[in-house]
């Protein structure tokens, strides 16, 4: 009579991992023994090798059969779980404690938005290729952006390396998942999440104003109604940015310390995020309260100093002459005529787009990071290296400036050409 299948062993092709033979036992030179079991490939490219030891080689056999039993236990538990309730796990046990708080909440907000509702009630044993190929599409076919469709795929990515790499399955159902394309183009895909808080901007879409907006912008942010007040209140804040290209958390951040006037530069050595404050009860709508955070910045390429063209030096002399700082610790980004409490990233968004509203500006969605891709396009415009560029950015390396650009890159080559092809007619 044939023997009657178990249910891990009627799973597809994809089932948890088994532990075949005795591994590997062999005597050492002192007559102890040695047992070596290979658990497959880890997430780093290396073996994952289990090795066990005993005076007798019987002794390391019995302790290799134990294993052998408890890991193939844990695997058809594991098995068993949904992809929400496998990924949130990994998330608190592999990935929180290499995460800064900000890249935490980035990757929760992933798993819980992008991926939970599409894929999360699938059991690892179900989960196909195809399964996660849609959610993809459908994310892109919504029309988020490159870099929300990116995250979901690096953040499943990176989870099922991990539930491959434990032996709890045999085939990563990613191997066959492609990213969309997006606008005819296709997404560029990083070896890994990314846990760099500071470039989760950097991934956003590259939207810039056109140097026509950009006077405009520029002037209408220093103009003053008729009793001396400005006419936006926070259109100097928006202007230095625009003219320094820092990152909004680290002009948030910015003292007066940081500015020498002499040397007409700032430095930046720290940055300001808002975080989940996890240690509050959630809100009545079940949500997270937060919090702000000063650090300082996570790659040495951030930490710099930034020289000032003759339109920021103004703006930090307007600032300083406006505000009446008390003490060269005080923070330059605070709100006028309020206590000088420190203004928030929603009040310079806010404040952004109703300025790039009432000018009719061609691009008026940019939000305050754009503005950053402003200067940066600038440059390029003005014909300064991508190395340069790349130093002045902060970014830890000239590929990151150069992906991150390469269509305003291509498009000045191509108008170069065009110039060219003129010139000799």
């Amino acid at each position: 009579m044939a023997r009657k299948k178990s249910t891990t062993e009627s799973l597809d092709k994809s089932k948890p991992r088994r532990i075949k033979g005795e591994g590997s036992i062999s005597e050492r030179k002192d007559g102890t023994w040695t047992g070596r079991i290979d658990l497959g490939t880890r997430p780093d490219g290396k073996r994952n090798i289990k090795c066990f030891y005993g005076k007798k080689r019987i002794e390391v056999q019995k302790k290799m059969k134990e294993f052998q039993k408890m890991y193939e236990s844990q695997a058809a538990e594991a098995y068993k779980q949904t992809v929400e309730e496998y990924m949130f796990n990994w998330l608190e046990v592999f990935k929180k404690p290499d995460l800064a708080d900000s890249s935490y909440d980035t990757l929760e907000d992933t798993i819980k938005n992008q991926i939970v509702p599409y894929i999360g009630f699938v059991q690892l044993a179900n989960l196909r290729p195809e399964l996660v190929q849609q959610m993809l599409n459908t994310l892109s076919e919504k029309g988020l952006s490159e870099s929300i469709v990116r995250k979901a795929y690096m953040a499943v990515k990176a989870c099922f390396r991990n539930v491959v790499a434990k032996g709890y399955m045999s085939n990563d159902p990613m191997l066959d998942v492609k990213l969309p394309k997006i606008d005819n183009k296709e997404i560029d895909v990083d070896e890994d999440v990314d846990d760099d808080d500071e470039k989760d901007d950097e991934e956003a879409d590259v939207k810039f104003l056109k140097e026509a907006d950009v006077r405009l912008l520029y002037k209408t942010c220093m103009q003053f109604d008729s009793n001396g007040e400005l006419d936006f209140r926070y259109g100097p804040h928006l202007a230095l940015i625009l003219f320094t290209g820092m990152r909004v958390g680290e002009a948030l951040a910015l003292t007066w310390r940081d500015v020498d006037f002499e040397k007409k530069s700032i430095r930046v050595k720290k940055a300001l995020n808002r975080v989940k404050d996890r240690s509050k009860p959630l809100t009545e709508d079940g949500k997270y309260q937060y919090k702000t955070i000063i650090k300082t910045p996570k790659t040495e390429a951030s930490e710099r100093t930034i020289y000032l063209c003759s339109q920021a030096l103004e703006i930090l002399n307007f600032l300083k002459e406006y505000n009446h700082p008390r003490s060269d610790k005080e923070a330059i980004y605070v709100k006028m005529h309020d206590g000088k409490k420190k203004i928030s990233r929603n009040v310079l968004t806010k404040h952004l787009q109703r300025m790039l509203y009432i000018l009719d500006a061609d691009n008026q969605d940019i939000g305050v990071h754009g503005l950053r891709h402003t200067f940066a396009t600038m440059m390029f415009n003005a014909n300064i290296d991508v190395k340069t560029i790349s130093k002045i950015l902060g970014h830890a390396s000239v590929e990151i400036t150069y992906n991150i650009y390469i269509h305003v890159i291509k498009s000045l080559k191509q108008s170069a050409v065009s110039a060219l092809e003129l010139t000799i007619l």
